[in-house]
């Protein structure tokens, strides 16, 4: 039996969350397409174990996408990149890739390398000062501030959601699959046989042109969401589900 699925009726969607959210983020977009949506935590988040690698993290996920058959698959922010790896690794689960905010990777070693020291930094960080004060500092960040629109109760149970994950469990998620990390996959998104659709804030400044990239790279529909930053599924649901109805 399948778990983690958000919605009336068996899956027609999979979809992963960004970094500190859980597969639940996807309960507004499940309930305006009015489908269930297969939303697994990713490794270090909620109840999934950790894992110490990149293959590591696209083992684990497929693992839970594995009994729902052929989807397509979203992936958002943190997610995307992982829903690339997996329909690299994995082309016979995603009959469609949908990659929201998110980019490929960084192409330059010492850039990856760079990242990948912040992000021990920042990790060492969340262990010393625990979950509820890093989720704090983490949604004030100004790449987020677009779900100041969304009213306080709506605001409140994210920031609930986001508490829900271990401190280990984030810190671990950077370590082992974070964009210092993880390959550069720009070339796999480049050989992939399914149909691609990449989506993209307007005001998304440092996921815009990635974003352009990846859709010249893949040949893949691109949706440029006027009004929306990076946190494109809190701030545009509708506009987020009429285009995964198109994928459908």
């Amino acid at each position: 039996m399948l778990d983690s699925v958000i919605g009336p009726g068996p899956p027609r969607l999979a979809a992963l969350h960004g970094f500190t959210q859980r597969g639940a983020m996807f309960a507004d977009l499940a309930a305006v397409l009015d489908i269930g949506v297969l939303a697994p935590d990713l490794p270090g988040h909620g109840a999934a174990p950790v894992v110490h690698d990149w293959p590591s993290t696209v083992d684990q996920v497929v693992e839970r996408l594995e009994p729902a058959g052929r989807l397509p698959l979203m992936g958002y922010s943190q997610g995307g990149r992982v829903a690339l790896g997996v329909a690299a690794a994995r082309p016979d689960l995603v009959r469609h890739l949908v990659l929201v905010s998110t980019s490929p990777g960084i192409p330059d070693d010492a850039d990856r390398a760079t990242r990948r020291a912040r992000d021990s930094k920042l990790a060492a960080h969340i262990e010393r000062v625990g979950t509820e004060r890093f989720v704090a500092e983490w949604v004030s960040l100004t790449m987020f501030q677009g779900m100041e629109r969304r009213d306080d109760d709506w605001r409140e149970r994210d920031l609930e959601l986001r508490r829900t994950n271990g401190a280990v469990g984030l810190a671990a998620a950077l370590r082992s699959y974070g964009t210092g990390v993880m390959p550069y996959l720009m070339d796999d998104l480049a050989n992939l046989d399914c149909p691609v659709t990449v989506v993209v804030g307007s005001d998304d400044e440092p996921y815009r042109e990635r974003s352009f990239d990846m859709a010249r790279a893949a040949s893949a529909t691109l949706h440029v969401v006027g009004g929306a930053g990076h946190a494109l599924v809190a701030e545009a649901p509708y506009e987020l589900a009429n285009i995964v109805r198109e994928v459908l």
